[in-house]
């Protein structure tokens, strides 16, 4: 990513190690030191071509953009982002011209000063099943905590109807946290990154779980814990004339 104010450019490429079918990429910047430069590496993209693997974006500059970054207000930047898959992953390059950004040095401030953020999700949206509230006489399913005083759901005293809307409201919880599963939201920084999207759902499905008496819940819910994903990052400035 390099982000350019006067004569300066900033520059970061990313590269994730990970399998996406749809990607979202956002970006946010607010004076800063010089980043320290890691040691370059080659990576060989889809089409064969090479790059430096050092936060440059100059090779990339020949190619036309994968997104261009559109201004929402006269604060905003022009930018550039350019996306390839090549062997060890996934990997972002890009220019946003702008003032120097005001990085973060560690995690309590992510959120609040200037970073990189990168969403990554399956185009097609999860689903789920319809939720279910069976008894002895069947198995009906519920669109909304309403039915539960249908007389198909099965609903025989209000205690019944109570207890089912308690269970409706808890799943459309659960499942509210369960799809952010999915997708990955990573806030990056020249010294400091972390994924906020997946992670904090999962920790919310696990306090839900360690509740319940049944073992197997717990037990399926600790398999979808978020694994930690391999990416590398490479900051750089350089001058403009």
């Amino acid at each position: 990513m390099t982000i350019t104010h006067t004569q300066k450019i900033w520059g970061i490429s990313i590269l994730l190690v990970c399998s996406v079918i749809g990607i979202s990429l956002f970006f946010y910047f607010k004076k800063t030191e010089k980043p320290i430069l890691l040691e370059a590496e080659t990576i060989v993209l889809s089409q064969g071509n090479t790059m430096r693997f050092d936060g440059d974006v100059t090779e990339w500059m020949q190619e036309r953009p994968t997104y261009t970054l559109t201004k929402k207000s006269t604060d905003s930047r022009d930018g550039s982002v350019w996306i390839d898959q090549t062997e060890q992953g996934l990997v972002i390059a890009g220019s946003v011209m702008g003032g120097a950004p005001d990085w973060p040095k560690n995690i309590s401030n992510l959120t609040f000063k200037d970073h990189i953020e990168v969403w990554i999700a399956d185009n097609q949206p999860l689903e789920l099943p319809d939720i279910g509230w069976g008894h002895q006489f069947g198995h009906p399913t519920l669109k909304s905590e309403e039915e539960c005083a249908s007389e198909d759901v099965g609903s025989f005293s209000l205690a019944d109807v109570e207890s089912c809307k308690t269970w409706f409201r808890d799943q459309v919880r659960y499942r509210d946290s369960f799809k952010k599963l999915f997708q990955r939201q990573w806030q990056i920084a020249p010294d400091v990154q972390a994924e906020v999207y997946a992670t904090p759902a999962y920790q919310t499905l696990k306090a839900t779980s360690s509740t319940m008496s049944i073992p197997s819940e717990q037990s399926k819910v600790a398999l979808l814990q978020p694994k930690a994903t391999s990416f590398s990052t490479r900051f750089f400035e350089t001058e403009q004339g």
